[in-house]
């Protein structure tokens, strides 16, 4: 009888939901109530597992994440790289490997909870692609081709190394005097807050637009809004991180500039530059945002390795 009642009860399970499909709602719902980011769950392990991992499994017909052995992982990465995303163009491997991690995380998070499972799909090996940067003189021909608000939005990237998203979402309060020293208050992934320095000359032009800014409508309290109004209410809008991808790229056309340029890359610059002048990993690391230094050592370990061979050279030349 009890027999019966288990083979009953998986045959509803797979005709319905299956246990598999079961356990990833389970997750993001753990996910929520742990706070985590709406960005991290509904816009990264959402579509990574409900919209990729869960229709191949179908497609294979597996049903309980202890199906998803090793081999089987490697069949899913494997299909990543041959079949691409749900969009069907060709992934990167550091695309494919930001979907591994994903399931990773979810395969923890389930061994946690007592699934029998132990399988980890490991990551496939990544290019090393030397970091695009910018220098100074193409920043000083980007702003002095912009207007006064623009310019400012430069200088904050170049001068703080945050992030599209942090800059668009930096409020009036968050320009704080803190002790000797300017900092801005940035809300960064997983609603974590960090102080950054600010150089004393940008701190004065932060204030200065603040105070001079147009305030009205419920963006009010944002520092950077958008130079339209709503049609609809008149009202001036917070800027958006796709309006800043769209400034930056029409700034670096005016400028004269051949490279891509795009947000992200004043970052890059940033942190290049503190490296290069010799700024521990570990304190640029919290500066930036980042939860560990294994970011930092992967994507900028050539100017690390440079640093590490200026002092083990300079230290042999010694007599």
């Amino acid at each position: 009888m009890l027999y019966f009642l288990a083979v009953a009860t998986e045959a509803r399970t797979t005709t319905g939901t299956t246990p598999l499909e079961h356990l990833v709602r389970d997750f993001l719902v753990h996910c929520r109530s742990r706070r985590l980011s709406s960005k991290t769950v509904e816009d990264t392990y959402r579509p990574r597992l409900e919209r990729q991992l869960l229709p191949w499994c179908a497609a294979e017909g597996i049903t309980h994440i202890r199906q998803l052995d090793k081999r089987t992982l490697e069949r899913y990465q494997a299909h990543l790289f041959e079949d691409g995303s749900h969009r069907k163009r060709q992934l990167s491997t550091f695309t494919v490997n930001s979907y591994v991690r994903t399931v990773n995380v979810f395969l923890a998070w389930a061994r946690e909870e007592g699934e029998t499972t132990t399988a980890n799909a490991r990551l496939a090996r990544e290019p090393r692609k030397v970091v695009e940067t910018l220098t100074r003189e193409e920043i000083a021909a980007m702003e002095k081709a912009a207007n006064g608000r623009d310019a400012l939005i430069l200088r904050m990237l170049a001068d703080t190394g945050i992030r599209a998203s942090e800059l668009c979402g930096l409020r009036v309060d968050d320009l704080v005097d803190h002790g000797r020293h300017d900092y801005i208050k940035v809300r960064g992934k997983g609603e974590k807050e960090r102080l950054v320095p600010v150089p004393p000359a940008t701190a004065r032009r932060l204030r200065h637009y603040i105070r001079s800014r147009p305030t009205s409508g419920p963006s009010g309290e944002r520092v950077f809004l958008s130079l339209r109004r709503n049609v609809r209410t008149g009202e001036y809008e917070a800027l958006e991180v796709s309006g800043l991808d769209q400034l930056i790229r029409s700034l670096a056309r005016n400028a004269g500039l051949s490279k891509r340029v795009y947000p992200h890359i004043f970052r890059h610059t940033y942190i290049s530059e503190l490296l290069k002048r010799r700024v521990d990993s570990t304190k640029v690391r919290r500066v930036v945002g980042h939860s560990s230094t294994q970011l930092i050592d992967r994507v900028y370990g050539h100017l690390l390795h440079s640093d590490l061979a200026e002092e083990v050279l300079d230290a042999l030349a010694e007599p």
